[in-house]
Formats: C-alpha cells, sequence, structure tokens
C-alpha cells in the first residue's frame, strides 16, 4: 500500500525537479537563435550538396564497371 502512494510523489518531485532545471536554464537571445538557425540551414545545405557531388561523380565510374567491353 506504502507503494503506491510513494509511486505518484516520485513522480510530482521528478515533474518538480524538471521545471526547476528549466527556469535555471539560460535561453539564447533571439539574435543567438537566428544565428544558430543560420549555422544549421548553411550545414545542411553544405551536406546536402556534397551527397549530391558524390552521387554526380558515381554514376559514371558505376556505368564503366557494370557495362564491361566483353558483354552484349
Amino acid at each position: 500500500m506504502s507503494q503506491k502512494l510513494q509511486k505518484p510523489s516520485f513522480l510530482s518531485e521528478y515533474l518538480r525537479s524538471i521545471r526547476l532545471f528549466s527556469k535555471k536554464c539560460v535561453r539564447p537571445s533571439g539574435k543567438e537563435l537566428s544565428m544558430s538557425i543560420k549555422r544549421h540551414a548553411i550545414g545542411i545545405g553544405f551536406l546536402g550538396i556534397l551527397g549530391y557531388a558524390i552521387k554526380l561523380i558515381h554514376i559514371p565510374i558505376n556505368n564503366i564497371i557494370v557495362s564491361s567491353p566483353g558483354k552484349e
């Protein structure tokens, strides 16, 4: 019986600690947030361009390997 009573208190204590932690956290300003979003967008764009370039280079190489001169 006492274990059933402790579960809600554990949960409420856990939620209370989460609330206190989130209040103590320092949130970024609008300028810092926009700078972070821009950096993430540039990084994602760079990875997309890099993936496209690798695919573009490997397609002709794959076609050369697959279509060997001995096969018709």
